[in-house]
């Protein structure tokens, strides 16, 4: 799993990666078979998950994430995030 990813570019980058180590480390055997996927926890990466999508195996939506960039929120941030709650 690739984290962090925003654009379909940085996953196919990561995927050639782990391919190359893959095939360096005697791994040969399980080139092209390890399914690589990304963790979709940036709005950007949301917005163009159809792209990405063409680089992956699998996703998994940062909920927590997603929310806390989208809006500014912190839960570390108590004072904002509880007045937010509150309304």
């Amino acid at each position: 799993m690739v984290p962090l990813v925003s654009i379909s570019e940085e996953l196919r980058q990561q995927a050639e990666l782990i391919d190359e180590s893959t095939r360096s480390h005697g791994g040969a055997r399980y080139q092209n078979r390890i399914p690589i996927g990304s963790m979709i926890e940036l709005p950007r990466a949301a917005l163009t998950a159809d792209k990405i999508a063409q680089h992956a195996s699998f996703f998994s939506f940062g909920t927590n994430d997603l929310t806390q960039t989208t809006f500014g929120l912190s839960r570390d941030d108590q004072v904002l995030l509880t007045s937010y709650v509150d309304r």
